[in-house]
């Protein structure tokens, strides 16, 4: 072996020595530099439930993160919708063919029943009379039944009972004091019936008025998940209905809650992944993003999921860099 190998083989303990220093030395700075760039560690709350970020008082500082308390309310809810305006004149003619269906089948069960007495007391009315009036009579019920289930299929209206008797508002559509209205709503409506409607309108028609709520619309919706729902202007009896038959508003509908319930501000909403979350602060230094109940509006806020109570501190300004340090950034603007 020559001299320089063996110079080398002796220094080798040395070497080892050092670089195993040297390593136990740079763990800690790994680690340390790791906190101060605010790297976080989705696990660090233990058992909690949501997803998060752990970030230091220091760095939350630095990074201008502000939070609110979650409060109650029973503001308004609102729901917004579009609703088109339903041509009358065709409900008009849908009317009137009930109406001569339902004229038709009178006549023709009066006359069955008239020659059925007359064949049974004196047999001034034979049995082929009875049996032709009999057939014409079940032709002209069946015309009628037709005629019901297509118009409510069509309209969905609440257009007669048992007795054949009709709402008032009936005429206020056929003679132009008022409209009619198909609106859809993105999302289920709680109790539709019990809900206030109200027409905003547009530049050229200027409608801001309320209108009523008549039944369920068993149209085609335009989206799989909305709905439909029929309404109806209030009659003016001075005045005919401005509404275009095709014209198109916007509608809202609100329902006062009856209980206080928490509301998150819309400042600490944010979206992702095609959720509404927000950052709910647990225990001084970690963040639990928490997804919100709906993506409505509520007033001035939104309302709020099992995971977040009234009390609650909850981010309005700096959710961005809190999401950007959940999922791995390791720096954010202003870090050195």
């Amino acid at each position: 072996m020559n001299p320089g190998t063996m110079r080398l083989l002796s220094c080798l303990p040395a070497l080892l020595t050092v670089m195993v220093l040297t390593g136990c030395h740079d763990a800690p700075q790994a680690a340390a530099a790791d906190l101060v760039a605010g790297k976080s560690d989705t696990n660090a709350a233990g058992d909690s439930d949501y997803p998060g970020v752990a970030v230091d008082q220091e760095q939350l500082t630095r990074m201008g993160i502000e939070t609110v308390a979650v409060a109650e309310s029973n503001s308004v809810a609102a729901m917004h919708g579009t609703a088109i305006v339903l041509d009358s004149a065709a409900l008009a003619a849908a009317l009137a063919d009930v109406d001569a269906a339902r004229s038709d089948a009178a006549s023709a069960r009066e006359n069955y029943e008239r020659l059925q007495r007359l064949f049974a007391d004196d047999g001034n009315a034979s049995r082929q009379a009875v049996e032709a009036a009999q057939s014409q009579w079940s032709a002209a019920r069946a015309r009628l039944i037709s005629a019901e289930a297509r118009t409510r299929g069509d309209w969905g209206l609440p257009l007669s009972d048992a007795r054949g008797a009709r709402p008032t508002w009936i005429a206020e559509l056929a003679d132009g004091r008022a409209s009619l209205l198909r609106a859809e709503f993105v999302g289920q409506l709680p109790a539709a019936a019990q809900l206030d409607y109200a027409l905003l309108g547009t530049e050229s028609s200027g409608v801001a008025a309320l209108v009523a709520y008549v039944g369920p619309s068993r149209a085609a919706a335009v989206s799989a998940v909305g709905t439909g729902v029929l309404l109806r202007t209030r009659g003016n009896p001075a005045a005919e209905s401005t509404l275009r038959p095709g014209e198109r508003l916007a509608v809202i509908a609100s329902v006062k809650s009856v209980a206080r319930r928490p509301l998150v501000p819309a400042e600490a909403a944010f979206a992702d992944g095609g959720q509404f979350w927000c950052y709910v602060q647990r225990g001084g230094d970690r963040f639990d993003r928490v997804p919100l109940a709906a993506i409505e509006r509520v007033a001035a806020g939104y309302p709020v999921a099992a995971g977040i109570k009234a009390g609650d501190r909850v981010v309005v300004r700096g959710a961005p860099l809190l999401l950007s340090l959940e999922r791995g950034a390791g720096t954010v603007a202003g870090d050195e």
